[in-house]
């Protein structure tokens, strides 16, 4: 990282980040101040109960997230009962508040040039801060977008897949993901040997690309975790192309995936512009 990456993360990572894997790195943010169970028990007050969610904890990784169930609890009261509470609780956008604000906007700006000397340009960056009970688990999911997560407090386990496995992960399930702008499938259990599995503690962290399958077990103590995510004009393009692509399968197609054909690309990224578009993706898909 540059002297301003560390300025922010407050130390050097352990390892050079290398976008595309899912690689650990060292940040000093663990002590900071804001991330701690008092000040997350402020934030259920203050933002938006569109921006907060409360799911049930204790899962199996193959669960059917979208059929888990609902917790009952308010976002106070999951937060102020987190130990004993067997749920995880999720704040988005929390840069859009007074107070974190200062934080993630110096998150943000000192990873931006080392983004850049990659030739990578951060889009729409948001941090999002993640409490969870002992033991608590997150079913295996997609992120639209990259991220650096941050372990703050308590230990977590990531297990992380190849985002271009399409065993894993069918193209035509990807499809559906991106035109649906879900997060959820379920992953067959055959395939569990082939994550890399990672134990994250306080002051490390790790890089996730973009619609890569992951999921998340929680330690034996309550956790607290940031999340900073962000998009690619790269992440953006494909995106266009699967929608569009899942449209077409459904109507009988065999639509190339991203990549495969510039023109072809180009063609479905100006079908979502406009409705103009739609009959000549269909011929010349």
């Amino acid at each position: 990282f540059t002297p301003a990456s560390r300025a922010a993360l407050g130390s050097k990572p352990s390892t050079t980040i290398r976008l595309g894997m899912s690689e650990r790195f060292a940040h000093g943010l663990a002590q900071h101040p804001l991330l701690t169970l008092k000040h997350l028990a402020g934030l259920a007050t203050v933002l938006p109960s569109k921006r907060i969610e409360v799911h049930r904890g204790r899962l199996e990784i193959t669960d059917d997230p979208t059929k888990v169930g609902d917790t009952g609890l308010t976002a106070l009261e999951a937060v102020l009962g987190i130990e004993n509470r067997n749920s995880w609780v999720a704040f988005r956008h929390v840069g859009l508040t007074r107070a974190f604000a200062p934080l993630v906007d110096a998150m943000i700006q000192s990873l931006r040039p080392e983004l850049r000397s990659r030739r990578i340009e951060m889009l729409h960056p948001r941090c999002d801060l993640y409490l969870s009970s002992p033991h608590a688990v997150t079913p295996c999911h997609i992120d639209h977008q990259s991220s650096f997560l941050l372990q703050i407090q308590g230990t977590k386990t990531i297990s992380a897949f190849d985002a271009t496995d399409r065993e894993i992960m069918p193209q035509s399930e990807l499809e559906r993901l991106m035109a649906s702008r879900s997060r959820n499938f379920k992953i067959n259990r055959r395939y569990m040997d082939r994550a890399r599995t990672q134990v994250l503690g306080p002051g490390t962290g790790l890089f996730l690309p973009a619609r890569a399958p992951h999921y998340v077990r929680n330690g034996d103590g309550v956790s607290i975790s940031a999340s900073l995510t962000f998009g690619t004009k790269a992440a953006s393009a494909d995106r266009a192309v699967l929608s569009v692509n899942h449209r077409l399968r459904k109507i009988g197609l065999k639509p190339r995936p991203p990549g495969d054909s510039a023109a072809s690309d180009s063609l479905k990224a100006a079908a979502l512009r406009g409705l103009g578009g739609a009959s000549r993706v269909v011929r010349k898909r």
